[in-house]
């Protein structure tokens, strides 16, 4: 398996999965290099065999009025 972290991310609620809380997922080296603390983010969560949450295909989104 590649390395990973972990990402801190307050979500809203995920109908039929979960609700709407703060909690730890993995995800890979790639994407928590380009995570930023506050950052908007849309991303697909995976549920692993291990049990363990993943974000993936992590994407930055911008505020109105904010540049990249």
């Amino acid at each position: 398996m590649s390395e990973c972290s972990t990402l801190l991310v307050r979500h809203s609620e995920v109908p039929g999965v979960m609700q709407a809380m703060t909690m730890e997922f993995k995800v890979s080296a790639e994407t928590f290099s380009a995570a930023r603390e506050g950052q908007d983010i849309l991303a697909r969560i995976e549920r692993r065999e291990d049990g363990s949450w993943w974000l993936t295909d992590m994407r930055l989104l911008l505020r109105p009025g904010e540049t990249p």
